[in-house]
């Protein structure tokens, strides 16, 4: 049976993830008001666990849907020599980066030996 404070301090760490996955290891725990060795734990098991959890794999499949939707609205304005004068080009790629930092986070193996977050240019998309 895990330990109640164990649980409250998963779900901190899960919330802060999923908010802002492009968090560091440190800075999802500040956020989240744990230890860094408890933020990494959790980390490192969501990343286990989320492989496995209809939820996580719902929520990262809409996040990869999002990811395709821009990817066609950008490719499709950057064809239009008027649109792209009106681009906010750096705003959509943030929305691009944290869906695919998200979906990395728990589809794919994005912590380093030490359970740090790998940071999203490190890590092979198979």
């Amino acid at each position: 049976m895990t330990r109640k404070d164990k649980l409250k301090n998963q779900a901190k760490v899960a919330k802060v993830a999923l908010k802002e996955p492009l968090l560091t290891r440190d800075e999802t725990a500040k956020k989240a008001w744990v230890w860094a060795w408890t933020a990494s734990r959790a980390l490192k098991e969501m990343d286990e666990s989320g492989r496995k959890d209809d939820r996580i794999v719902w929520i990262t499949d809409k996040d990869l849907e999002i990811v395709r939707l821009w990817q066609d609205i950008i490719t499709s304005r950057l064809k239009d020599k008027d649109e792209v004068l009106k681009m906010r080009t750096v705003e959509i790629s943030q929305v691009i980066r944290e869906n695919t930092q998200r979906y990395t986070l728990f589809r794919w193996d994005a912590t380093d030996k030490d359970g740090g977050l790998k940071n999203i240019d490190t890590i092979d998309i198979v």
